[in-house]
């Protein structure tokens, strides 16, 4: 029997990765989100390529997590689903490009409930797209988050690594307070410099409370979460 080419090969993937969100969608249908995730965590592992589909991928991990009641999550979902969104060169179909309006409100919303137990650390870099590392593990739903990007870490001490091929590293210990903003910015330094880490800027803001986020339409909650199947 004959080995596959690399057309049949990636042909063969792709309809993997379709089946496994076609499970997954099964999954969410029928009230069970935690093995939907699975299935979607598996699918994104392996790489999806067309564009549609790892936004539908992103949005049923939104949806799955917003089911299992873990707002955390999901507003990290909502920012790698509007970091896919806006990696495109090409115009995003507006039929997509309008969820991102209704998860403005929605996020609100959840961050407010999240920073009760939580502080954020909104991480830029300069220059962007530096892969984010929260105490050794890459940060976000998929593994892949790039600058910059709002991460959501409990009180205390973490270790925050930036990483960006050609650029040295960087490597900064932070201390969350519970209800904090903070906005950390290193300047990434290229490998042809001396291997240093540079420090990073870290501006802290007053706590957040419920009310300093203006609370939203509770009826148009999961309007934009609609799925599209």
């Amino acid at each position: 029997m004959s080995a596959l080419g690399p057309a049949a090969l990636a042909a063969e993937a792709a309809a993997d990765r379709d089946r496994l969100y076609q499970a997954a969608k099964t999954d969410l249908q029928a009230g069970r989100p935690a093995q939907a995730l699975e299935k979607l965590k598996q699918g994104l592992a392996q790489g999806v390529e067309d564009r549609e589909l790892l936004w539908t991928y992103l949005l049923a991990v939104t949806v799955a997590y917003d089911s299992m009641g873990q707002p955390k999550h999901v507003l990290e979902a909502m920012q790698r689903f509007e970091q896919a969104l806006e990696a495109e060169e090409i115009p995003v179909p507006p039929a997509w490009r309008g969820r991102l309006g209704g998860m403005n409100q929605r996020a609100a919303e959840l961050e407010a409930t999240v920073l009760e137990s939580h502080g954020s650390v909104h991480v830029a870099s300069t220059p962007g797209q530096a892969l984010v590392r929260v105490d050794g593990a890459p940060a976000g739903v998929d593994g892949t988050i790039r600058t910059p990007f709002t991460v959501y870490l409990s009180p205390g001490r973490h270790v925050l690594r930036l990483e960006l091929h050609g650029y040295v590293a960087s490597e900064d210990v932070i201390d969350v307070g519970l209800g904090v903003r903070e906005r950390v910015h290193p300047e990434l330094a290229r490998l042809e410099s001396p291997p240093s880490l540079v420090a990073a800027s870290i501006e802290a803001t007053e706590p957040v409370t419920l009310k300093s986020l203006r609370a939203g339409d509770e009826g148009a909650r999961h309007a934009w979460l609609k799925p599209l199947w």
